[in-house]
């Protein structure tokens, strides 16, 4: 897991690993399972993920293969694709958004697996 905490601003690049978390400010190119941006969070960039939550700020390129959410908190605006939606009544969505079909979601998954790292080997 990539936490970016309150405060903390991040420029670069993250990818294998499983979730980030974002309650500071990141600009950035995501490739990861699970983002989360929490209420104080700031993301601008690209993201290329199975889940994303937003409470908070994300502005930029996101594609997830699974599921958006966008919580009351949440303000999601860019080139924006989903293979799942949910938005709660405050949050809001805009930009070119496009839903993707189940072809599409698989190459994304496959694409997002993150390599495991075999404990037993490496002793």
């Amino acid at each position: 897991m990539a936490l970016i905490g309150p405060g903390v601003y991040f420029e670069g690049t993250l990818q294998n690993c499983d979730e980030v978390v974002i309650y500071g400010t990141v600009k950035a190119t995501i490739v990861t399972d699970r983002m989360l941006v929490c209420e104080s969070g700031r993301f601008t960039g690209a993201a290329t993920v199975n889940d994303a939550a937003a409470l908070g700020n994300f502005e930029g390129t996101l594609t997830t293969s699974t599921k958006l959410t966008v919580n009351a908190t949440g303000r999601v605006s860019g080139a924006i694709s989903y293979a799942a939606l949910e938005i709660s009544s405050g949050g809001i969505l805009t930009g070119d958004i496009n839903v993707i079909d189940d072809n599409s979601a698989a190459e994304i998954t496959k694409d997002l697996a993150v390599p495991k790292l075999d404990r037993d080997a490496a002793e």
